[in-house]
């Protein structure tokens, strides 16, 4: 939905007749600046306030959520679970797929995550970029959370994704499988198998046989344990966000952690 100021048909047609060389700015032009203007800035103040409330929320302890219906996929056997508290493990397992440093980090990012789920695929770029940029600063942390019941294929991608891992080559993997999401078949899996340089028999046999299965499970178990409802789901620092965020808003957020 649109909440600024709304310019017709009509209107853009006007602005694109010619006019004379001397050229006055009208009152049509006049309420289009203006609108251009006051939604920037009404963006400008709903980022900034967004952060700075989500920030205060963390460093107080408080449980936050910025997820809205739109970004975020519920789990129809998570639904409804709440837990006021939880082990560290349940988060941050020690096997689990990571990147960055782990001397002289301040801040660790963990994220539970569906291949198949459109938003988890929304942060996928997002995340890379972050990896880019924060890498001596930040540790992240990747955790499965495949929602079989809304997206079938999601489980076996996990395990595929685990299946690369053993080769030292699931952040190549991660990113096959974001980036073609809508083909995760499993002659899809044991193609981006090896597209990314894995060993493809190797890859075939732990794919074929479920070696990965229990752990896939392990992982949304101890989702569901630490308060995971859907996907994406973030940890920061052991506090939960939900939803989609912007690659401003972990700017800011990472900026503030750092002080």
């Amino acid at each position: 939905m649109y909440n600024g100021c709304m310019i017709d048909e009509q209107q853009l047609n006007q602005l694109n007749i010619k006019r004379a060389p001397v050229r006055r700015m009208n009152t049509t032009s006049k309420w289009i600046i203006f609108c251009v203007l006051a939604v920037a800035a009404a963006f400008g103040v709903v980022v900034g306030w967004r952060t700075w409330y989500f920030y205060k929320l963390v460093k107080s302890g408080s449980q936050v959520r910025l997820a809205h219906t739109g970004n975020f996929t519920v789990s129809p056997r998570a639904r409804g679970f709440a837990s006021s508290s939880f082990e560290a493990a349940w988060i941050d397992r020690a096997a689990a797929p990571a990147f960055g440093s782990q001397e002289n980090t301040s801040i660790t990012i963990v994220q539970f995550a569906d291949f198949e789920c459109p938003f988890s695929r929304d942060t996928y770029g997002t995340i890379r970029e972050l990896m880019t940029t924060h890498e001596k600063d930040v540790r992240f942390v990747f955790r499965h959370f495949p929602i079989a019941e809304v997206h079938p294929h999601a489980l076996k991608a996990s395990e595929a994704a685990s299946c690369a891992n053993d080769q030292g080559k699931f952040w190549a993997y991660y990113d096959k499988l974001f980036q073609n999401q809508s083909q995760l078949e499993n002659a899809d899996l044991k193609r981006y198998a090896k597209e990314a340089g894995l060993a493809s028999s190797a890859f075939n046999a732990c794919l074929d046989g479920g070696v990965h299965y229990k752990e896939v499970m392990q992982d949304y178990q101890d989702g569901v344990r630490a308060g995971v409802r859907g996907t994406p789901t973030f940890f920061v620092n052991g506090q939960k966000v939900e939803g989609v965020i912007t690659l401003p808003e972990w700017e800011k957020l990472i900026t503030y952690f750092k002080k």
